[in-house]
Formats: structure tokens, sequence, C-alpha cells
């Protein structure tokens, strides 16, 4: 739940219904409000990469990141390493942060896709997928370095981008890249979509060769294009940011690490992928795992909320 008068919508809804509990709360209600709450704290962002927001959009951040963090409240994160930066950039926090557990799992609809839209899109080659927004810290910009290099090498396949290419409004980030790629000659092997349908983008996923996702940055572990393509049980070759390296610990196959921000090291790593023998599972394993995620992540949430309830009697 979040933001001004539509925070205050929301809360008087919930005491006309009765609410027991609220969550997750991204705003911290006022000192006299009754019903029991979980907060909600999305990542330090603002703080390893100030270059990417305005001085007031850092300040108001760390007013709503230090309310937050002293309210004494149960809060959910989305990985340890934002349980690292809370304690780094507000040490003296009163506030117990809790990292969700990872819960990547296919829909079962998403399971069942075997449509090929390479005619559609006028993909005449294999290609590698990365599904970002174009906001700066996603990483095109050494990406696209890196399958030139790639291409340098040999590399057969194509590069087909989905993501929003209005993210980066109010600078000339995308039209640098666009640049870079006529530059370059990489029109017709690097395919920008922009924002394409949900059922299009899975299709997508499910027929490439892996997901690339070269982010500098990230709340959660490998942000939502590989939470996907775990779930899916597409290979992913992801950045090694503390945050990524979280996904080492879930038990999750047809990962490939490379070192963020390194076009040398990650043209390499798509090279070695082009004709590596990824692991391939059934939709009955996939859907099993992914439901044994979630249930651990239910329990996680049930748990808490257990706890938090009975702290506030």
């Amino acid at each position: 739940m979040k933001g001004g008068s539509n925070l205050t919508s929301q809360i008087t809804a919930a005491k006309k219904k009765n609410t027991t509990i609220l969550l997750p709360m991204i705003d911290v209600p006022k000192k006299n409000f009754q019903i029991p709450w979980i907060g909600y704290l999305y990542d330090f962002q603002h703080k390893h990469y100030p270059q990417y927001f305005s001085k007031k959009e850092i300040l108001k951040r760390d007013i709503e990141f230090d309310n937050m963090l002293n309210s004494k409240k149960n809060i959910i994160v989305a990985s340890q390493t934002v349980i690292e930066d809370a304690k780094r950039f507000f040490p003296n926090h009163t506030s117990i942060l809790h990292s969700i557990p990872y819960s990547a799992c296919p829909q079962e609809s998403h399971l069942n896709i075997i449509e090929d839209l390479r005619k559609k899109y006028n993909l005449n080659k294999d290609y590698f997928l990365v599904s970002n927004q174009f906001f700066m810290h996603k990483g095109h910009n050494y990406l696209f370095k890196a399958f030139k290099k790639y291409i340098d090498l040999g590399g057969m396949h194509d590069l087909v981008c989905t993501g929003d290419t209005l993210s980066s409004s109010g600078s000339n980030y995308f039209d640098e890249l666009k640049k870079y790629l006529r530059k370059n000659n990489l029109s017709k092997r690097i395919r920008i979509l922009g924002h394409i349908s949900k059922y299009d983008q899975i299709c997508l996923l499910k027929k490439s060769k892996a997901l690339i996702q070269p982010t500098l940055f990230e709340g959660g572990p490998g942000g939502g294009s590989v939470y996907e393509s775990v779930g899916l049980g597409i290979p992913s070759i992801v950045s090694n940011i503390d945050v990524n390296l979280e996904l080492q610990s879930h038990n999750i196959d047809n990962l490939v690490f490379f070192e963020f921000g390194n076009a040398d090291d990650l043209s390499k790593k798509i090279f070695e992928a082009e004709n590596k023998n990824f692991s391939v599972f059934s939709n009955e394993i996939l859907l099993e795992r992914g439901l044994a995620r979630k249930n651990e992540c239910g329990k996680f949430i049930y748990n808490l909320i257990k706890k938090t309830l009975e702290e506030s009697n």
C-alpha cells in the first residue's frame, strides 16, 4: 500500500472491512494507526547509483526509508542484499528486516505455450533474449558492446530486446544506444522490439537460446526476467552483482554468471552458451519445483503475519 491520498483511501477501506493486518505497506501510516501492518522496502539503488536520481528524489527516498526502518515493525525485503544495505546505510535502524524466499514459479498457462512468434517479429535466426526496460542501470550499453564482440568471435545468434524504451525519459540514453547500433551495423543483429504483450514475451522467451540479464542493480535476485526464465527452465546468463549471486543458494539449474559491466567476459559467456547443451526439464518438474518454492514463500508470509499479530497484542 502506497502513496498520499491513495494510501488514505486504502486505509479507510481497510478499517471499514475490519481488516486484521495490512501488508505490504510501502509508506508508514500515522502513529495512531491501530491496524497491525508489515512494511516493504524495495532497494537502495539511490545510494549505489545516485547519478540516476535527482537530489529531490534522493532526499525523498532517504526520508521514506528512515521512517520505515525506524518504525519498529517487521519489514519484508526481496533479498539478503537489501538487508545488508540497510545495515550499511541506516546502521542504527530499529525495524526487523526479513528476506522473502525466492519463489520463481511458472504459470501453468505459460508452460503450455508452444507458439513460435519468430515470423511475426521477423526474427530469422536463433536468438538470445533480454527483457528489461531501458533504464541506464539495466546495462544495455555494455551488453550491446559485448554482443558486437560476440559477433566478432563468430557468434551466429541474434539478440532480441523487449521492454519499454521510454524508461530513460529525460536523457538521451536510448538515442545513444540506437546510434551505437547504426554506427556498428548492428541493427539487423540486435533487434529492439520495445514493449510487447506478456504473451508474446513469454513465447519469445521459451524459444530463446537463453535469457541475458546484464543489470547493474536489482532489489531481488535476477529481477523479473530471471524470475520468469527460472520458472520456465530457460537458461539465464546473469551479471554477478551480489543480489544475483543469491540465486546460487536456491538450487537453480542453467545459470551462467559473468562479471558485471565487463563486455569482454559477457561476450565470451554468450559465445560459450551458443552451442552449450543446457538441461531440459519437463513441465511437470518445472511446476513441481515452482510450487515447492511458492509453498516455502507462503509459509514464510504466514509465520511473519502470525509473529506480527502476536507482537501487536
